[in-house]
């Protein structure tokens, strides 16, 4: 219980610590005199406790003289060396050196401190000259691993039973034997170092991933993993120091990962444009962004997936859903670029693998997650099949083709749509089959009864998931021949009768019964 009560009390030092960090800049000097023993009780022999105390005593010296003296003679100096020699592990060897020597020196003095109750001022010195060494340390913690050292022995170590947490070391077993505003105080000031270090070695660190991939960085199948070990790392390691820690640290990283977006999307504009003339590139490094994002999204998303809000993850998924908008489109146009050329050159030059060998280059990718790979074909079956039926009603009339495919355009036209999806298909077992209207055009073709058109047309249309395929759907009429104008018309007129009613039976099996 005891244990317990002190974590909180530390939780609420970095609580506090959230909301107002300018506090962390006041001197510990002024605010942290405590008063001495009661001058009623300074009649203990100066001499049998200055040897007690293991100190020199003089004439002047009072038993808080002693006491001080004492406890800056046992207290530990800091690491010697600069900045750099001070590492999280010299740190760590440091703060338990001193956990050690003082509670040693303690639990040795504390027979006497029991005996005499002027003694009382004993652990308070220590305590005071322990926050000072705190502080003494701050201006050499340049690094986050150091701060979260340095926390962790404040929230963990330093209330514990093996150190100032010590019952022995307590009057009154309800009450801490520390100044626990002092305490406060100081764990507001690591905090403030720690966002200090963790806002500078997350942001660098995203940096020396940007350099590392140098112009093509956003190319990379390994972008993703990269800066997801760059953001966990230090949520990882606030774990052990606290909860309230832990969150956090996550927030500093999430935002910091938010600012890495906007470069992010700057870095990928200026790529895109050395790569307007190379639609297969730019395809290429819209598929890798799709993936990268792909993975930063399944790393963030089940933050967002609980009960509580949690704003910055939240924050971080729409700048990341934004950015797969942005990448689907540059994708879709450079598709659209590259399957118009190789249909132009099909419909004057049949090819039976036509698209095969493009297909394969771009999107058969080993290191391309699954889902990312299924998405960007099923959007370029859709393209292909979209473009070449406008291919086809292009062609002014079926005759044309015929003279280029032969009189079977309609079986060739079949053949194309089952290579179209044997393509897809082979790159990814599960993508969208979206050849079905392509594979009526057969059955459009034979039939030349003004009733089988209307049916078959209606029901290609129904399979037309956009307007501008249903139009071209309707082109085809004057493409294939063989109804007359006013032929032409009714089917039309028919079609669109049918759809109507196609939706409102459609809208009376939605609604309710």
């Amino acid at each position: 219980m005891e244990s317990s009560r002190k974590t909180r009390n530390a939780s609420a030092s970095i609580d506090s610590a959230h909301d107002d960090d300018a506090s962390s800049g006041q001197s510990i000097e002024g605010e942290t005199q405590v008063d001495g023993p009661s001058r009623a009780l300074e009649h203990l022999d100066l001499e049998t406790l200055g040897e007690c105390l293991k100190v020199e005593q003089d004439a002047s010296a009072s038993t808080e003289d002693l006491i001080k003296r004492s406890a800056v003679k046992h207290f530990p100096s800091p690491p010697p060396g600069g900045d750099g020699v001070l590492t999280p592990e010299l740190l760590r060897e440091h703060l338990n050196v001193v956990r050690r020597a003082v509670h040693d020196e303690l639990h040795r003095l504390n027979p006497l401190r029991e005996k005499f109750k002027n003694l009382a001022g004993l652990v308070p010195s220590y305590h005071r000259l322990a926050m000072e060494h705190v502080h003494a340390l701050l201006p050499r913690i340049s690094a986050s691993q150091q701060a979260f050292v340095l926390m962790e022995w404040l929230c963990n170590t330093y209330l514990s039973r093996g150190f100032l947490g010590d019952p022995d070391f307590s009057e009154n077993q309800q009450r801490s034997p520390v100044d626990m505003h002092l305490y406060s105080e100081t764990v507001v000031c690591v905090h403030k170092i720690l966002r200090t270090t963790l806002e500078e070695d997350v942001e660098m660190s995203l940096d020396v991933i940007i350099k590392r991939h140098k112009s093509e960085f956003w190319r990379s199948w390994e972008l993703h993993t990269d800066v997801i070990e760059c953001i966990e790392g230090p949520i990882v390691r606030a774990e052990s120091v606290s909860e309230n820690v832990q969150e956090f640290t996550r927030q500093v990283c999430f935002l910091k990962l938010q600012e890495f977006l906007e470069r992010f999307t700057t870095a990928k504009q200026e790529l895109l444009k050395r790569y307007d003339k190379s639609p297969k590139m730019t395809v290429e490094t819209s598929l890798k962004t799709l993936n990268t994002l792909q993975g930063l999204v399944s790393y963030i998303q089940p933050s967002t997936d609980g009960g509580t809000r949690d704003l910055p993850a939240e924050e971080t998924l729409r700048a990341l859903r934004a950015l797969e908008t942005d990448a689907r489109t540059s994708m879709g146009e450079a598709l659209v670029t590259i399957i118009k050329e190789h249909l132009k050159s099909h419909f004057k030059s049949r090819e039976e693998d036509f698209l095969l060998t493009e297909m394969r280059e771009m999107f058969s990718a080993e290191d391309c997650c699954p889902d990312v790979q299924k998405e960007a074909l099923d959007l370029a079956y859709e393209r292909v099949c979209a473009l070449y039926l406008y291919q086809l009603a292009s062609t002014k009339k079926k005759k044309e083709l015929e003279k280029r495919w032969g009189r079977d355009v309609g079986q060739k036209v079949t053949q194309d749509a089952q290579h179209l999806h044997k393509t897809f298909s082979d790159l990814h077992p599960g993508v969208r089959q979206q050849n079905h209207v392509l594979l009526k055009v057969e059955e459009l073709i034979q039939s030349q009864d003004v009733d089988s058109v209307k049916i078959i047309l209606s029901g290609m249309m129904q399979l037309c998931q956009f307007e501008k395929v249903k139009k071209l759907c309707s082109d085809l009429l004057d493409w294939k021949g063989g109804l007359s104008v006013h032929e032409v018309k009714e089917v039309r007129a028919g079609v669109q009768v049918l759809s109507t009613r196609d939706t409102s039976d459609s809208t009376r099996t939605l609604g309710p019964e």
